[in-house]
């Protein structure tokens, strides 16, 4: 984009409202009382104009003010001489140019912003032409503002006129300057929730901003040509921007612990509990960027309609063998399978009373706590010798079953005895 935002204008963005530099010119200061200076400022902090129709727009305001001190002497209503300090956009049409107009209609946040009055308003960034200025709003006095539920549509219309009217570099900008605005409050919320976790030195400040303001910008400008010309391809252009954002980002996502759940599901449930499994930030880093690639190969293969099949699950358990230690994988698993225990265990209770092997004299809570142990150790056991494959890791998962408590050892004798029974009845029966 060649009138691209300097970094020291999105820093000074952080601190510092949006207005223009107009001021009341100094000859319309001394002759007006600061009522009309106050009305006439509030103007020119949405739009510049010149010291003419500064005048002209003063001496308006003056009036307004002497009729409604004449109507409030005579008795008129408050509600009357309220109205006499309501904007008449009727009048200041009659002193505005249909440019200057627009400029000030713009700068409202409140009222619907048509797209084609944004175009005006970044004319200079769009380098627009006046002939095309001066299409824009004649095709902008036939509008009318839409209903709610009809933006989206009159919007297309909109980037339809735009494109008609536009050149093609001009209408690839346009989506770019249009989510100016957006980008800096989204990078301002970045900033302060990188210095709340200490995530961004002083010296590294200006060249992350610029970072986040080229990457912000076009994610934005994306999302929002896609919205109108392509809805059906949200979620892709949504998931690219997501997969191919500045990393500070994806750390920023650990720390506020909102990172997405295909990237949670493995290596992020490590990073979530990184702490309580005193996982080093250079381990962080090797799992979440294994996650990422995984996932960018994926998006690529899709975009490309390959059919080539990637083994997520496998690729992140091996990612994770990898990267944690012995004693960090275990702790990991004890975590990841800690839930999955207590319901076997509770299964197992429950089968024990079916089989008669436990009653209202069993010591249920230590049993509870034996099968809990064991139904913990065997999933563990189980996960590792699995993915690992290693000697160790096997006679581990053999030394497992073998340490089983004698109560569920005599279950699976009771369950291995009637699927027998059953079996046999079967046979007999054909």
């Amino acid at each position: 984009m060649k009138n691209k935002i300097k970094i020291l204008g999105v820093i000074l963005a952080f601190f510092s409202p949006v207005i223009t530099n107009a001021q009341v010119n100094t000859e319309v200061l001394k002759k007006y009382p600061a009522q009309t200076i106050s009305r006439l400022q509030s103007v020119l902090n949405r739009v510049n104009l010149s010291s003419e129709k500064q005048e002209k727009l003063a001496n308006y305001f003056n009036q307004q003010n002497n009729n409604a001190e004449l109507r409030l002497k005579q008795g008129a209503s408050s509600q009357e001489i309220s109205s006499y300090y309501t904007l008449d956009t009727k009048q200041l049409a009659k002193i505005l140019s249909p440019l200057e107009l627009n400029d000030f209609n713009t700068s409202d946040q409140t009222k619907y912003r048509s797209e084609l009055v944004k175009a005006i308003r970044f004319r200079q960034q769009l380098a627009l032409s006046i002939p095309q200025t001066n299409t824009l709003l004649q095709e902008i006095s036939k509008e009318t503002a839409p209903e709610v539920e009809d933006i989206q549509k009159f919007k297309k219309i909109e980037f339809d006129k735009l494109k008609q009217v536009l050149n093609e570099s001009q209408f690839k900008n346009y989506f770019m300057v249009a989510s100016q605005d957006s980008a800096l409050r989204t990078i301002k919320t970045y900033f302060r929730q990188l210095k709340k976790y200490n995530l961004v030195k002083v010296s590294d400040s200006s060249k992350l901003c610029d970072e986040l303001l080229k990457y912000t910008l076009n994610q934005f400008a994306d999302l929002e040509k896609t919205r109108n010309y392509n809805p059906d391809g949200m979620d892709s252009v949504s998931l690219y921007h997501t997969l191919y954002r500045p990393y500070i980002l994806w750390k920023l996502d650990v720390y506020n612990n909102t990172l997405p759940w295909w990237v949670w599901n493995q290596g992020g449930r490590i990073v979530i509990n990184r702490k309580k499994l005193n996982i080093s930030d250079i381990q962080v880093d090797s799992l979440l960027m294994n996650n990422i690639a995984l996932e960018k190969k994926k998006w690529a293969n899709k975009s490309r309609y390959s059919n080539e099949f990637i083994n997520v699950w496998s690729e992140q358990v091996a990612s994770i063998i990898r990267t944690l230690n012995e004693s960090q994988y275990n702790q990991y698993l004890e975590l990841k399978f800690y839930r999955q225990s207590l319901y076997n265990a509770d299964q197992d209770w429950a089968g024990l009373k079916n089989a008669g092997l436990v009653n209202a004299q069993t010591d249920s809570a230590k049993v509870m706590t034996e099968n809990t142990s064991y139904e913990l150790k065997a999933l563990v056991a189980n996960e590792k010798a699995y993915y690992t494959q290693k000697q160790k890791d096997l006679f581990a998962k053999q030394a497992v079953e073998n340490m089983k408590p004698e109560l569920l050892k005599r279950l699976d004798a009771i369950r291995n005895e009637n699927a027998n029974n059953q079996r046999t009845k079967s046979s007999l029966a054909w």
